[in-house]
């Protein structure tokens, strides 16, 4: 079995007798084989709580973005690739994703901070390689799906990951700064600080 940097596995070897049966047991473990391309393609970074640089959850989070996609529109975003990070460290390179998510946080109506993500459109590598553009910025987490609920964006954010990129557009790059020094509570606090202080990207 090979682990790929995509967060994929390979089963390598396997008779061609016993294929049918190798696929019936990945499909009764949850891995179908006929499963929706875009679960090949999404990749998530450790995050919390398993790593002191994210700022936010992301694994249970890719998942449920992957099931909401895969609800609204089904087959037509089997190319997407969707990554997500907790942090701007982008261990998962959101930078590079049709749609990519990049852990922050936020203050909700009570001032109290939540997680919060922003969100990045057409990033890419090969001929047109570029940093993804800026979407949203600092959506809270509560509410992460909520681009895609109404009708009238839907198809404009999900067209807007899978448009062809153009090279023009690299001159709108994001910028983001780390956390002063990774590896603590501190470090986290002060990240969030600066988040704050500077606003959504826009």
């Amino acid at each position: 079995m090979r682990i790929t940097r995509q967060q994929n596995f390979i089963v390598a070897n396997v008779p061609d007798e016993r294929v049918d049966e190798v696929v019936d047991v990945l499909a009764a473990i949850g891995l179908a084989l006929d499963a929706n391309h875009l679960r090949g393609r999404a990749v998530g970074c450790t995050g919390e709580p398993h790593c002191n640089f994210s700022v936010t959850e992301t694994k249970q989070r890719l998942g449920r973005l992957i099931e909401h996609l895969e609800a609204r529109f089904g087959d037509a975003i089997s190319s997407l690739g969707l990554q997500l990070d907790g942090c701007p460290h982008a261990c998962a390179q959101h930078w590079i994703a049709d749609l990519g998510f990049q852990g922050t946080t936020a203050r909700d109506a009570d001032g109290k901070r939540v997680q919060a993500y922003d969100i990045f459109v057409r990033g890419g590598l090969g001929p047109d390689a570029q940093i993804g553009k800026a979407l949203f910025g600092a959506f809270r987490a509560r509410s992460s799906t909520r681009p895609w609920q109404d009708s009238s964006r839907a198809g404009s954010t999900a067209a807007a990951a899978r448009t062809n990129r153009s090279p023009s557009s690299r001159a709108g790059r994001a910028t983001r700064s780390s956390a002063s020094r990774p590896g603590s509570s501190r470090s986290r606090d002060a990240y969030a600080r600066r988040r704050n202080e500077h606003g959504a990207v826009r």
